[in-house]
């Protein structure tokens, strides 16, 4: 595989589930996030909110996506961690 390693798990039956750049996304249980992936090669991390729209985040620590999909409340640790501190340009 050339380039970047992308983490996530295919939801074979979910074509949906792709997000940009094939990147693949995990659903999370929450309200307020559907899915997220990430991007190692590019520090990239990707949330799919409801009503589908993906919103990119540049320059994200791999460590933080970690944290992001093995959170208790997903929408918090967003809100507190990520929202507002990792725009692209």
């Amino acid at each position: 595989m050339g380039g970047g390693l992308r983490i996530g798990v295919v939801m074979p039956d979910k074509p949906d589930w792709t997000g940009p750049g094939d990147t693949n996304m995990i659903p999370l249980k929450s309200s307020v996030i559907k899915a997220a992936g990430y991007d190692a090669r590019r520090r990239k991390l990707y949330i799919r909110f409801p009503g589908d729209r993906v919103y990119d985040y540049c320059n994200v620590p791999q460590e933080l996506f970690d944290e992001l999909i093995q959170a208790g409340s997903p929408g918090r640790f967003f809100r507190e961690h990520i929202d507002g501190r990792y725009p692209c340009h």
